[in-house]
This record gives C-alpha cells, sequence and structure tokens, in this order.
C-alpha cells in the first residue's frame, strides 16, 4: 500500500467542508441519474487511487470519496472526462491488466462524456509556471489570452463558456454537453474503437487550441514570451476543481465572468465572501447545443481521425505496446547523458523538431508525470523558439523512444528521429554497460532487464 503524504491542514479541511464549496464541487463533478458518471477526484498531483488491501481503484466524486480526498490533501483535481461507474470499481493493480498499458486504455474506454479544458498559464523559465501571475504585464498578457478564446468560442457556443481564475492563470472550459452527441453516436467503421473516438475528439480540441494561439501570437505578438494555453486534453487530463485550494499559492479557484475577464487576487483568498460561493452556485449550469460548434471543428476532426487511423497501423506493425516505468523518473541526474545534453543546449537549430519528439517520447517511457513533463518539454521548446505543433501530443506515451544506434544515425527527417547533428551523444560508462541499448534503460535498470530477457526467451 502506498504511503500517503498528506498536505492538507485544519484550515482547508474547514474549507472543503463547507457546504457551498462541497455542494459547488460534487454538482460539477457528478452526472446523477439512472447511472453516477463521476469526475475522477485527485488529491494534489499524486492522490489518484485509493488503496484498500489488494484494491487499488479511483476516487469518484461521492461524498465518501470526496471527504477522504480532501481530508488528506489541500489541492483538489479533477478529469475533464465524466467516467462510467464501472471505472471505480475497477482494480488498477498491475496484475488486473494482462498487458494493457496500466489503465489508460481502461480509462478511454470508460469515457461517458467530456469537458474542453483550455488552461492559459504564464511562462516563467526560472520560477515556473504560474509563479509569476501578480507581474502586471504577465497578468495581462493571461486575460488578454483568455478574452481572445472566449470571443472565438461565443461566435459557436456563447452559453457553454464556464471559466475560471485558476490560482496562477486562468481556465477556460465548454461544458460536456457539447461533445455528448459526437461520444454518444460514434460509428465503427473497423479501424476505430470508442477509446480512439476519445483520442480524436481530444486531439482535435488540442489542435483548435494551438491554431487559436498562433493567432493571438500573430496579432499580440509582446505576449508570445508571458502566457500560453496547454494543449493537452485527454481522458485523464486533470484540471484543479471550482474552489480547489491552489498548491502554492494562497488563492481558491473561483468563477470569472466570462464577459469581463480581470483577476481579482482578493475574491480568491480564503475565507471566500458570499458572493464568490454563490457565484459557484450559477457556473457550469448552462450549454448549448454544440452544433455549430462541432461543425467548425471539422477539419480537427478530419487531421485528428487520419493521425489516428496511421497510429492504429504503426501500433499494429508494432504490437502497440509502449513501455512506461513502473516508478517514475524525475531527476536529471538519472538521465543518459545525450538527455541531460539536450536539456542544456540553449539553441538547436536544425533538428530541434526531432530532438523535442526524442524527449516527449523518452519522459513518456520513464514515467514522467503528463503535466509536469509538458512542463518542462514546453520551456525547452520556448527556450529554443521551436515549433511545438502536435509533436508533444504524438510522442509522449505514443510512440517507444528511439534506440541509441538509430539516434545516432543520420535519418531522413522528421518524423524519423535522430540526434546525429547535435553532437550530445558523449558516452559515459553507465552507456557501456547497457550495450548503447536505449536511453531509457539507462535510466531504468527494470525495462533493460525486461528487455534482455524477451532478447532470451522471445
Amino acid at each position: 500500500m502506498n504511503k500517503i503524504v498528506k498536505t492538507a491542514t485544519a484550515e482547508t479541511r474547514k474549507h472543503y467542508n463547507t457546504p457551498q464549496v462541497r455542494n459547488t464541487i460534487q454538482r460539477v463533478a457528478l452526472l446523477l441519474g439512472d447511472n453516477e458518471y463521476s469526475r475522477w477526484l485527485v488529491g494534489d498531483n499524486t492522490g489518484w487511487y485509493n488503496y484498500n488491501q489488494k484494491m487499488k481503484t479511483a476516487y469518484s466524486a461521492l461524498r465518501l470519496h470526496y471527504d477522504k480526498v480532501t481530508h488528506n490533501f489541500r489541492t483538489l483535481h479533477y478529469t475533464l472526462s465524466y467516467f462510467n461507474p464501472q471505472l471505480f470499481q475497477f482494480n488498477f493493480n498491475k496484475e488486473s491488466f494482462e498487458g494493457q498499458d496500466d489503465g489508460k486504455i481502461t480509462s478511454k474506454q470508460n469515457v461517458h462524456s467530456y469537458t474542453f479544458g483550455i488552461d492559459i498559464d504564464t511562462i516563467d523559465l526560472a520560477n515556473g509556471h504560474g509563479a509569476n501571475i501578480h507581474d502586471t504585464d504577465v497578468k495581462q498578457a493571461v486575460e488578454a489570452m483568455a478574452r481572445y478564446f472566449v470571443a472565438d468560442l461565443n461566435i459557436y457556443c456563447p452559453n457553454s463558456i464556464n471559466c475560471l481564475y485558476s490560482g496562477g492563470g486562468i481556465y477556460v472550459m465548454v461544458h460536456h454537453k457539447v461533445f455528448d452527441e459526437y461520444l454518444s453516436s460514434f460509428t465503427d467503421n473497423g479501424v476505430i474503437e470508442y477509446k480512439d473516438h476519445v483520442d480524436i475528439l481530444t486531439d482535435a480540441l488540442n489542435s483548435y487550441i494551438t491554431a487559436i494561439q498562433e493567432k493571438f501570437y500573430t496579432e499580440f505578438p509582446e505576449y508570445r514570451t508571458k502566457v500560453k494555453a496547454d494543449s493537452i486534453n485527454g481522458a485523464k487530463r486533470v484540471f484543479k476543481t471550482i474552489f480547489s485550494i491552489h498548491k502554492k499559492h494562497p488563492y481558491v479557484v473561483i468563477p470569472l465572468d466570462q464577459n469581463n475577464l480581470v483577476i481579482d487576487f482578493q475574491k480568491a483568498t480564503i475565507p471566500l465572501s458570499k458572493e464568490v460561493l454563490s457565484s459557484g452556485e450559477a457556473w457550469y449550469q448552462e450549454y448549448d447545443s454544440g452544433e455549430e460548434f462541432m461543425e467548425m471543428l471539422k477539419p480537427y476532426f478530419s487531421a485528428a481521425e487520419e493521425k489516428q487511423v496511421k497510429q492504429i497501423r504503426m501500433e499494429n506493425n508494432t504490437n502497440g505496446i509502449v513501455l512506461v516505468s513502473e516508478n517514475p523518473y524525475i531527476k536529471m541526474e538519472e538521465y543518459p547523458p545525450c538527455v541531460q545534453n539536450i536539456f542544456n543546449l540553449q539553441t538547436c537549430g536544425a533538428g530541434a523538431t526531432r530532438a523535442l519528439a526524442f524527449i516527449a517520447a523518452f519522459l513518456g517511457q520513464v514515467g514522467y508525470p503528463q503535466e509536469e513533463a509538458f512542463t518542462i518539454w514546453t520551456a525547452l521548446a520556448d527556450k529554443w523558439h521551436a515549433s511545438k505543433s502536435n509533436i508533444f501530443e504524438s510522442w509522449y506515451q505514443k510512440m517507444n523512444c528511439p534506440g541509441c544506434r538509430k539516434l545516432r544515425e543520420k535519418g531522413a527527417g522528421y518524423p524519423s528521429i535522430d540526434i546525429s547533428n547535435l553532437n550530445v551523444c558523449k558516452p559515459d560508462g553507465k552507456c557501456y554497460l547497457r550495450d548503447f541499448s536505449n536511453p531509457v534503460y539507462y535510466t531504468d535498470h527494470k525495462q533493460y532487464i525486461e528487455k534482455l530477457k524477451r532478447d532470451i526467451f522471445l
């Protein structure tokens, strides 16, 4: 059983037990009816699972789990997905999977509804995203980008937009009802399964974010180094819940008026005023049919479906297995020289796309948590002023990290991956011990042993 590191305090527990806070969070996190569909509650960045004897289960938003998570953790997250009730009875222990990739497939297959989330955050390479939100020009940049997204969404689904101050930036969210028809009426064309339709939906939404962000940067180039919108929607993507307490900053996630997107730090301070608590009761209540928004997204869906079909065929040719470390490796000193040297490059030039794809695949396989991996990966791309379009989403835990030989051999260019021109392959003694096999095996000895077993017995 994993030991829980408790971060909750008497003050945070009192806050989460306030009836208006608890009722609002549960209302937004649950779809009650004949079935109890729920978002997956997550405490801080680590509290994904409830451990009970040999069972390892996801936390739903029902009162018993809500009380347990808020008793242990300071910050409360939930997934953008609403899941079928079966998911919360599923045992996520390794032995339950029979070869599946740690429950990702099971999670996707159980997505019932999905809220579109745009996480608008500050860029601060020194102190981490959100740390500089008090800088006037940075705060204005965050508000400006949020207004830009809202203005575009207003054309297609004006009643479905919901905004929050996230504690370090702004969340812009589109009501799940907009996408219900898509998820409930997909057609099986013989190649694409339900889980793939979930990926197509989130990939299309991510491409939309990237496109609108680039338009914003074109119109407001002065904000390019101050604000960004994360394009990492996915079945298990989490946002802080409404009325969650930020993990570092002394603020609560509170509703913002989409017609007047201005962050008010005082309003977000505990204890929350009656006015703010009442705004939570009205938040995430209305929605549109979604037809106009879905019509606008058609080109993004077409591109995402084409990509998904290619990915499926490629996976079928390689047994579709992306091996991920059981325990995450997040310390730079655990990584091979090539990876460390890439992170130390101040500029990259030709080969940046290939290097970024390699780093995304590597971070995915060594188990670096997705949100944090995306943050350091984005910081690297921003440092190089490199294009980021669809690279992380295509490689992080989607593709196996290339082996050392392939990385050292000059290829034909992206999507073929090599780092031959970067002069970063500087082998040390451990590289020799791993027989120059793969950067992942340098970091994760257990994966290397499993590789040797496969070579001997398969």
